[in-house]
């Protein structure tokens, strides 16, 4: 009489489910290249009208419509900046999500809080976001892509401090030198943007890529599942 005994598998704990965050991802990205467009919009119509608006604080014209579509454009921009937040804050909740489930020992410098906070508290905001997409990222996959975050995170906090600079000269413009220079200041941060855009863009779809294959992995196949051995 034979007797068959099985080897029992190690079993694991189950990972809870988590998904990636690639609706929210979508959206942050959406919604950065509709700021930026309407940034590089502001830029042509200030290069556009700057004669006139110079004219206009220097008494010289009765009005600007350069002032006006400026006006327009700076609500419309606050609006879509206003939205890629929201839109960035889900994202990299989600991202940070499945980064925990991964890896739930993998040392985080900054609590979860920090991936919506960090992008509008004054001064954590130079570096608080960068530290969760990084930490985010080394969780997933061991390694951060250094030299694309260093690229997108230097161009976008140029473009932010020199744009915001820029609204706040624009605020109080009272001569023709002062419209120059705010000018040149909206043209320059229009174009930060968009070098700091495509970065944005691969970053998320980078983070995104590695959130969905982190969040499915896959599903070993009979050929590589080993066969229980048995004794006689």
């Amino acid at each position: 009489m034979s007797q068959i005994t099985g080897v029992s598998a190690t079993t694991s704990i189950p990972r809870p489910p988590v998904t990636a965050p690639v609706l929210s991802g979508r959206l942050a990205v959406g919604a950065a290249v509709g700021w930026t467009l309407v940034a590089v919009a502001s830029a042509v119509v200030a290069l556009v009208t700057k004669g006139e608006m110079q004219a206009y604080v220097e008494g010289a014209g009765d009005e600007s419509r350069g002032f006006v579509i400026l006006t327009v454009l700076g609500g419309v921009q606050l609006v879509l900046m206003s939205c890629a937040w929201l839109a960035g804050s889900v994202w990299l909740l989600g991202v940070r999500g499945v980064a925990r489930a991964v890896a739930p020992h993998h040392p985080y410098r900054r609590s979860d809080v920090w991936a919506v906070l960090g992008w509008i508290v004054p001064i954590v905001s130079l570096w608080f976001p960068l530290q969760v997409v990084s930490d985010s990222l080394s969780a997933m996959r061991g390694a951060t892509p250094r030299r694309l975050l260093t690229i997108w995170w230097t161009a976008w906090l140029v473009a932010i401090v020199l744009g915001n600079a820029s609204s706040r000269m624009g605020a109080d413009l009272m001569t023709p030198d002062q419209v120059g220079s705010w000018v040149l200041g909206t043209c320059i941060a229009a174009l930060l943007l968009l070098v700091a855009l495509p970065t944005w863009w691969a970053v998320v779809a980078s983070v995104s890529r590695d959130a969905h294959e982190a969040a499915h992995p896959p599903t070993p196949t009979a050929a590589q599942t080993p066969p229980a051995s048995s004794t006689r």
